[in-house]
C-alpha cells in the first residue's frame, strides 16, 4: 500500500473511529482505537495481534476500513492489512465474495492481494506492501511527457488485467495509482471494486472539490463518468473515462476539459483521451486494449521522432546520411520489435486471466473436496478430471489472446472494435461456466464425483467465440444493458453448477429466479431464451416433462424472434428427445429435428458442432420407435463426428459405441454389439480407472452379449466384477448393488443354478425394501425375478406370488403398463405350467393388448407374446387358431433386422402346425429347415437336434 497524502490520512482516520461505537468491547475494536488516537496525534501506537497477524501501525484510512502495516508470519514478510468496516453476516459475505475476487488478480501492475478473511468478526484483506509515492506525490517533481506517458500506460495495464478477470476498480485516480522503489507503476485500492456480476448500486457522499480527497465507498466524482454519477452501477468503460481523466490530469496539468498554461500535448494523444472521455460509453474505447495501443503507437512515434531530430545533426557531421540512414532503419527496428513485444504480452495477459480460477490452489481444493466423500474412487476420478479442466482453461486461454491480437492493429488488426466486442461477450460466458464448474468441484458431494469427468469433457465450444461467422451472426445487446446481462448469466452460471451435485429442484428454483429477473431487467430476448433453455433442462431432471416441454418451445420461439440461432439449436434440438422419446410422440420429436437442422443452417456450423447432439437424440427416438436401421445410421454419424472432432478416446465416443452396442444387440448382431461394448468399456477405463460404477453400465451390456451368444461363464465373470465395482464404490445396500445382483441372479437363473438365483434375488430385494417405499416401481423387476426363479424351481405358487404382487405395484405406477403387460405374460405361464390354459389365456389375451398399447402393434415383444398365446392353443388342440398368430409373429419379427428372441421357434412351430392341419407340407418342410438353418448358426445344439430329427420324421 501507500502512505496517505495530505488532506487524507486525518479525514480517514475521523471516519474510522466514528465507525467504532463504544459499545464494541472486542479487543480488535480497543486496539484500532488505541492505534487511530496515536495516529492522530502523532504517535506511533503499540504493536498488537490481529489473527496471526502482528500490527506495527497505521498506513490510511478511508470509509470502507483501516490499513495497517503489518507482519505475516505464514508469509515471513511485511504486508499491508485492511481492515472493512463492516458487521453482519450479510456484509461479511459481500466483503469476502469480494475479497475473492481480488484474489484472483495476478498482474505486476497491481498490488497482489495474498489472502482474504475473518478475524473477530472483521473482514480483512492481506496484501503487498508497496512503498513509493502516489501518482499527485510524484508529479510534484518535474518530468518529461513521455516518462508520465510510460507510467500511466503502466496503470493502464493494470486496470486492463483487472477487467480480463471481470472486475471493476471504480475508483481510478492519481491517488490510487502508486509509483513504487522500482519507478513503476501499481494500481492500489480495489477497496470499490466489485466483480461485474455483484456490483451493487452505489451513493455518492464525496466532495471532491479538493485535489486530493480520499476514497469512500461510491468513488470520486471527479473522475467518475456521467452514467456513474446519474447513479448507474458502470462498467469496464466507467473505469476508462477515471483513467483518460487521470490521464489528463497528469499530462495537461487540470482535469479535463481544461489544461494549465504551458502545458501542451500532440494532437493524437489528446484525440484518443477525448475518446475515452465521451459522455456515451458505446462512443468510448471498447476496451482498455485499444486504448493503451493507441497510446503506445503515439509514443513510439513521438520517441523516434525526437530522436532524428536530436541525431541529425550528429550524424551529418559522423559521416553523412548515409550513416544515418542505417542507424535510424536499425532503431525504428527496434523499435517496433518492442512495441511488437509489448503488444503481444498485453494479449498474453488477457489470456492469462483464467489462471485466477484454474491454478495449483483451485486443484487442491478439488481433490480435498472429492477425497472427504470417502468414495473409494474420489481420489482416481480427481485424477483424471484435472486434464480435462485443463484442457478447458487452455482453449479459453487460446482464445482470449487470439481475440485481442485479431483486434489489436499492430499485431494483426483484421478484427473490427465490434468483433472484438462480440468475442469477448462469448468468452465471458465460457469463463462464468468454467469458474462455476470449478467451484462446484470444489464442494463436491458424490453424485459430482461420479459424474465428474463426464462433466467436464463435454464438448467445448470456447472455439466459437474467435470464429467470425459465427461472432457476425450472434446478436449483441445495447451498452446501457451489459451490466446487468452480466449478472443475470453469471446467476445462470451458479445456478447451473447447483445441478451437478444433483440437487435437481435446487437448480431449477434458481435458474427460474435468475429467468424472471431477466425478464424484468432487460428487454434481450436472446438471454430470456437462454434462461428459458437452462430452466427447461432443470425441469427435466425432476420429472416435470411437460413442463420442460412447454419451456424448451418458449426458449426455441423466445431465441428465433431474437435470431438467436445458436441458442433457438440447442432448444430444438433438446425437444427431439423431449418430445420424442420421453413423451412418446416420435412424429413430433421428428418435426423438431427439422427446426433443428434449420436452426443449424442459420447459425451456419463450424465443424459439425451442433449435429452430433441432433443425430444422437434423433437416434435415440428412432431405437425407441424400432427403428433400428434408421437409429444404426444416426448413431455411426455421430461416432464419425465424434472420433474426427474429439479423438476416438474421448467419452463421448463411448457414449456413441455403447447406443451402437445397443442397436446391434437388439437386433441380434451380437459379435457386432461385444466389440462395441468392449470398446466402450476400454475407453471408459482409461477415462475414470477401474473401480468407477460408470464401467459398471459397459460390463452389464457386455456381459448381456456374452450370455446371448451362449457364453455364460464370460457372463458371469461381467456381472460379477461390475457387482464388485458397484459395492466398493456405494456401499453394499445401495440401490445400484441390487440391480448389478439382479443381473447376476438371472444368469444363474438360466444357467440351471436357480439356488444361487434365488440367494442372489432375496438379497436384491431387501435392498430394495431397505431403501424404497413397499409401492415403489423399482420393486417390480426384483420381484419378478423371483417369480421368474420360483418358476424354474417348480414352486408355482411362490412364483405367482412374486408376480401377483409386482403386477400389482405396476398397475398403480405411472406409465408403468409395458411391465404389467410383461408380468401379465409370465403369470400366464405359470398357469399354463399348472394346467390351467383358461386363466393363461386371460392373461395373454390382455398381456397383448398392453404390449401394442404400450409398444405399437408391431413391436418384437407383441410377436413374442403372440407366440406364447399361439403356443397356448396349439398345445390345446386348437391349431387353427394359433397358426394366424404364429404368422403374425413372424411377419412382425421379420420388419426388424437381426435374430429376435423366440423367432427361430417360431419358423419351427409354424412347420408344425402346417402338418397338425394337412397343408401346404411343402412351406411347412421349408420352415422347418430355416429354423434348423438358423439353430446351426446360433450353435444352439439341443434345438438343432430336436427340429433334425422332426425333419428325418416328416421327409419332403
Amino acid at each position: 500500500m501507500h502512505t496517505p497524502s495530505e488532506g487524507e490520512g486525518d479525514d480517514g482516520l475521523l471516519d474510522d473511529l466514528a465507525a467504532i461505537r463504544p459499545t464494541q468491547n472486542d479487543v480488535f475494536a480497543r486496539s484500532v482505537q488505541h492505534s487511530v488516537r496515536n495516529a492522530l496525534v502523532g504517535g506511533a501506537g503499540d504493536p498488537f495481534r490481529f489473527g496471526r497477524f502482528t500490527v506495527l501501525g497505521p498506513l490510511g484510512g478511508g470509509g470502507m476500513g483501516t490499513v495497517f502495516v503489518a507482519y505475516d508470519p505464514d508469509l515471513d514478510r511485511k504486508i499491508a492489512l485492511k481492515v472493512l468496516h463492516v458487521r453482519g453476516e450479510q456484509g461479511r459475505r459481500d466483503m469476502l465474495r469480494e475479497g475473492r475476487a481480488l484474489a484472483r488478480l495476478k498482474h505486476p501492475n497491481v498490488v497482489t492481494v495474498y489472502e482474504v478473511g475473518v478475524v473477530d468478526d472483521r473482514v480483512f484483506v492481506a496484501m503487498e506492501y508497496v512503498a513509493g509515492q502516489n501518482l499527485r506525490e510524484w508529479l510534484r517533481e518535474p518530468r518529461p511527457v513521455d516518462t508520465i506517458l510510460a507510467r500511466l500506460l503502466e496503470a493502464g495495464r493494470g486496470l486492463a488485467a483487472a477487467h480480463a478477470v471481470d472486475l471493476v476498480h471504480r475508483d481510478c485516480k492519481p491517488e490510487n495509482l502508486v509509483i513504487d522503489a522500482d519507478g513503476h507503476t501499481r494500481v492500489i485500492d480495489f477497496g470499490l471494486a466489485r466483480p461485474l456480476e455483484d456490483s451493487p448500486l452505489l451513493t455518492t457522499a464525496d466532495d471532491t472539490s479538493s485535489p486530493g480527497p480520499h476514497s469512500l465507498r461510491a468513488g470520486t466524482p471527479a473522475y467518475m463518468p456521467p452514467e456513474r454519477l446519474a447513479g448507474g452501477q458502470g462498467d469496464a468503460r466507467s473505469d476508462q473515462y477515471a483513467y483518460c481523466v487521470t490521464c489528463w490530469e497528469a499530462l495537461l496539468g487540470a482535469r479535463p476539459p481544461a489544461e494549465s498554461p504551458g502545458r501542451r500535448v500532440p494532437a493524437w494523444l489528446r484525440r484518443a483521451l477525448e475518446r475515452g472521455l465521451a459522455s456515451d460509453p458505446a462512443k468510448r474505447w471498447p476496451a482498455m486494449a485499444p486504448l493503451l495501443a493507441a497510446l503506445e503507437r503515439g509514443r513510439t512515434r513521438a520517441r523516434l521522432r525526437s530522436a532524428a531530430v536530436a541525431l541529425t545533426s550528429v550524424a551529418l557531421l559522423a559521416g553523412g546520411a548515409e550513416g544515418y540512414r542505417r542507424w535510424d532503419l536499425a532503431e525504428r527496428a527496434a523499435a517496433h520489435a518492442r512495441e511488437l513485444a509489448e503488444h503481444a504480452t498485453a494479449c498474453d495477459d488477457a489470456g492469462a486471466a483464467v489462471d485466477a480460477i484454474w491454478n495449483d490452489a483451485a486443484r487442491a481444493r478439488i481433490t480435498a473436496a472429492f477425497t472427504a466423500t470417502g468414495l473409494g474412487y474420489a481420489s482416481t476420478t480427481a485424477t483424471h478430471v484435472m486434464p480435462w479442466i485443463d484442457r478447458r482453461a487452455a482453449a479459453w486461454k487460446q482464445a482470449r489472446t487470439t481475440a485481442c491480437r485479431s483486434a489489436d492493429p499492430l499485431l494483426a488488426g483484421t478484427w473490427s472494435p465490434d468483433t472484438l466486442d462480440r468475442a469477448v461477450l462469448c468468452l465471458e460466458d465460457h469463463l462464468f461456466s468454467l469458474e462455476h464448474l470449478i467451484d462446484a468441484y470444489s464442494q463436491a458431494n458424490k453424485t459430482l464425483v461420479q459424474k465428474a469427468v463426464s462433466f467436464a469433457s463435454t464438448a467445448d465450444r470456447t472455439a466459437d467465440c474467435t470464429d467470425e461467422r459465427l461472432l457476425a451472426r450472434r446478436p449483441v445487446p445495447a451498452a446501457d444493458s451489459r451490466e446487468v446481462l452480466r449478472e443475470v448469466r453469471a446467476e445462470l452460471a451458479r445456478a447451473g453448477a447447483i445441478s451437478y451435485r444433483g440437487d435437481f429442484p435446487g437448480a431449477q428454483k434458481a435458474i427460474t429466479r435468475a429467468r424472471e429477473r431477466a425478464e424484468q431487467a432487460i428487454d434481450w430476448p436472446p438471454l430470456w431464451a437462454t434462461a428459458r433453455a437452462q430452466e427447461a433442462a432443470a425441469l427435466e431432471k425432476t420429472g416435470a416433462f411437460p413442463e420442460a416441454e412447454a419451456a424448451s418451445v418458449e426458449a426455441y420461439f423466445t431465441a428465433a424472434r431474437g435470431e438467436a440461432w445458436e441458442i433457438a439449436a440447442d432448444a430444438a434440438t433438446k425437444l427431439v428427445y423431449t418430445v420424442g422419446y420421453k413423451r412418446a410422440r416420435p412424429d413430433e420429436g421428428r418435426a423438431w429435428a427439422r427446426h433443428a437442422e434449420l436452426a443449424i443452417a442459420l447459425v451456419g456450423e463450424p465443424d459439425d458442432r451442433w449435429t452430433p447432439t441432433l443425430l444422437n437424440n434423433l437416434g435415440t427416438l428412432q431405437f425407441s420407435a424400432h427403428q433400428y436401421k434408421e437409429a444404426q445410421a444416426s448413431w455411426e454419424r455421430v461416432l464419425e463426428i465424434q472420433e474426427r472432432r474429439l479423438g476416438p478416446e474421448h467419452p463421448q465416443v463411448a457414449m456413441c459405441l455403447n447406443n451402437l452396442g445397443n442397436v446391434f444387440s437388439e437386433t441380434g448382431a451380437y459379435a457386432d454389439a461385444k466389440r462395441m461394448y468392449a470398446r466402450s468399456l476400454a475407453i471408459k477405463e482409461k477415462a475414470l480407472g477401474p473401480d468407477h460404477p460408470d464401467l459398471a453400465t459397459s460390463l452389464n451390456n457386455l456381459a448381456s452379449v456374452h450370455n446371448n451368444m451362449g457364453e455364460r461363464a464370460e457372463a458371469i465373470a461381467l456381472f460379477t466384477r461390475a457387482l464388485a465395482i458397484f459395492e466398493a464404490a456405494v456401499g453394499p445396500d445401495h440401490p445400484d448393488v441390487a440391480m448389478a445382483l439382479g443381473n447376476l441372479a438371472t444368469m444363474h437363473n438360466l444357467g440351471g443354478d436357480p439356488a444361487t438365483a434365488l440367494a442372489l434375488n432375496t438379497r436384491a430385494l431387501a435392498i430394495r425394501e431397505k431403501t424404497l417405499a413397499p409401492d415403489h416401481p423399482d420393486l417390480v423387476n426384483n420381484l419378478s425375478n423371483l417369480g421368474s426363479v420360483h418358476r424354474t424351481m417348480k414352486q408355482y405358487a411362490e412364483a405367482r406370488g412374486f408376480y401377483e404382487r409386482a403386477l400389482a405395484i405396476a398397475d398403480k405406477s405411472p406409465g408403468g403398463e409395458l411391465q404389467a403387460a410383461k408380468l401379465r405374460n409370465n403369470l400366464a405361464l405359470v398357469y399354463q405350467d399348472t394346467g390351467d390354459p383358461a386363466q393363461a389365456l386371460a392373461l395373454y389375451e390382455r398381456a397383448l393388448a398392453g404390449f401394442e398399447k404400450a409398444q405399437g402393434a408391431n413391436h418384437p415383444a407383441v410377436a413374442l407374446n403372440l407366440y406364447n398365446l399361439a403356443n397356448l392353443h396349439y398345445n390345446a388342440g386348437r391349431p387353427q387358431l394359433a397358426l394366424p398368430m404364429y404368422e403374425r409373429a413372424a411377419t412382425i419379427f421379420a420388419d426388424h433386422p437381426g435374430t429376435q428372441p423366440g423367432e427361430i421357434e417360431t419358423h419351427f412351430d409354424i412347420a408344425r402346425t402346417l402338418v397338425a392341419l394337412r397343408r401346404d407340407r411343402a412351406r411347412a418342410i421349408a420352415e422347418a429347415t430355416r429354423a434348423r438353418d438358423a439353430y446351426r448358426d446360433a450353435g444352439n445344439a439341443d434345438k438343432l437336434a430336436r427340429t433334425e430329427q422332426w425333419l428325418a420324421e416328416h421327409p419332403a
